[in-house]
């Protein structure tokens, strides 16, 4: 494209997102004739500075479409903006979107790209904030904290998290024994990125090497099959971490809570052998409701985010003030 005015930025172009929560407004007045019968105030744009450079949201008058345009800065460049800022709100939307369009701005020229994106990327999955004024602040830190993740991490690819909470959105359009499932494993995904910071400086570390010498040790012994077998399995448990202990040290440090604990241990054993949870389908919920807080707490302190969380007090959801201790 010849003769762009627009430089060092990257644009993308939604669509079928959900209600976003802007802060500036745009004036819509109705007239009959000349005279003004009516006017409203829609919220349609955000204006966001994340660290050296800024990124503005503006969404299309018929709601369809969200343009968004993001001035390349440190570190922030294509063609990782286009990839982080799809991530960042993947997270906030909890749908598994990508941009239809991209339009990256270099000094002299542009490049446009446009891939096929579903109609419909709706997800049974609650996100972590609503589109209420009340969450707006907690929603936008939280989006950049997301966003700061994937740029220090500097990777192209989606960062595992990313791919895993991509894929628990899918699976919470299906059935509730499999959105359980999904969330027991990605909980156990995130306590397990969380490890490093847990671990104290006494804690025992697993020897992996010695593991494997075991294994290879108890492998070639084949006077008994079964045997053989069993002790492989009990030797692989060795390379799992505890995690009934690091979910102790997360209580302890005020990421999660006792009644995340109860409710995960209560359902993860019984998911893991495959078999079905019998239990009413009031109780499912309830289960789903208290995994769902519990794992956008671990995501959150993934991610280093402090601010408003969601919480399930067994009846509603509500949002208190989350503080975990380094």
């Amino acid at each position: 494209q010849q003769g762009d005015t627009i430089q060092d930025t990257t644009e993308l172009v939604f669509v079928d997102l959900p209600e976003l929560p802007f802060a500036g407004t745009m004036e819509v007045k109705s007239f009959h004739g000349e005279k003004v019968i009516e006017t409203n105030f829609l919220s349609d744009h955000h204006h966001l500075t994340f660290e050296d450079t800024t990124i503005t949201f503006q969404e299309s008058l018929d709601k369809s479409r969200l343009h968004v345009e993001a001035h390349h800065g440190s570190q922030f460049t294509p063609p990782y903006v286009e990839n982080w800022i799809a991530e960042a709100l993947v997270f906030s939307t909890a749908r598994s979107i990508q941009p239809r369009m991209v339009i990256r701005h270099f000094e002299e020229y542009a490049l446009v790209s446009i891939r096929a994106t579903p109609n419909s990327m709706v997800s049974g999955m609650i996100p972590p904030f609503s589109s209420a004024p009340d969450t707006r602040d907690a929603f936008w830190q939280s989006f950049c904290a997301y966003l700061s993740t994937c740029k220090a991490t500097h990777e192209f690819e989606n960062l595992k998290m990313t791919t895993g909470f991509r894929e628990l959105c899918l699976a919470n359009k299906g059935t509730l024994q499999g959105s359980l499932l999904s969330l027991s494993i990605y909980i156990e995904f995130c306590m397990n990125q969380l490890l490093p910071s847990v671990q104290s400086e006494n804690a025992e570390v697993i020897d992996k090497a010695r593991v494997k010498d075991f294994l290879g040790y108890v492998n070639a012994w084949s006077k008994d099959t079964a045997i053989t077998e069993r002790a492989i399995r009990i030797l692989n448990q060795l390379n799992t971490p505890d995690l009934a202990a690091i979910m102790d040290v997360l209580i302890e440090k005020s990421v999660i809570t006792e009644k995340h604990k109860k409710v995960w241990k209560a359902i993860r054993p019984t998911l893991a052998h495959g078999k079905l949870i019998d239990y009413r389908e009031e109780k499912f919920w309830h289960f789903r409701n208290y995994l769902i807080t519990m794992m956008y707490r671990l995501m959150f302190r993934i991610i280093g985010y402090k601010g408003l969380v969601l919480e399930y007090d067994g009846s509603k959801f509500q949002y208190i003030p989350y503080e975990w201790k380094e």
